[in-house]
């Protein structure tokens, strides 16, 4: 099995202009997809994401905001584990997010192993 991370792009309940209610059953639609995804052992985490971005360059200035039209904002994700593309995709096809026009995409994660630093082998440098 290997990670892949769904990115889910626009179709906020904001954007969609839905009422409560409707809000409401999207939020229902969300909660079972994902307990169907931990029922069947591949959850591996994911959460929506803030509006409320900053940007930082090479040159160490930084800006806010994503400046991105809304429809290509990363609003959320789900890490899954899958044994392909095709099956990722298939977890991907059943998301909520489809049906408020926004999008899902899928990237496998890469598996690397940083070199070791004085000796220690470390996830991210200190």
């Amino acid at each position: 099995m290997n990670d892949y991370l769904l990115l889910f792009h626009g179709g906020g309940p904001e954007d969609a202009g839905l009422s409560a209610e409707e809000m409401q059953q999207i939020m229902m639609k969300w909660s079972r997809w994902t307990t169907g995804l931990r029922d069947a052992g591949v959850f591996k985490g994911g959460e929506p994401l803030e509006r409320e971005a900053r940007t930082v360059s090479p040159d160490g200035s930084v800006k806010d905001g994503p400046f991105a039209e809304s429809k290509e904002l990363v609003g959320g994700y789900v890490m899954v584990a899958a044994a392909s593309m095709d099956e990722a995709t298939e977890h991907a096809k059943q998301c909520p997010i489809l049906s408020t026009g926004g999008y899902v995409e899928v990237r496998p994660v890469m598996d690397i192993t940083l070199p070791p630093i004085d000796g220690h082998v470390s996830p991210c440098p200190e």
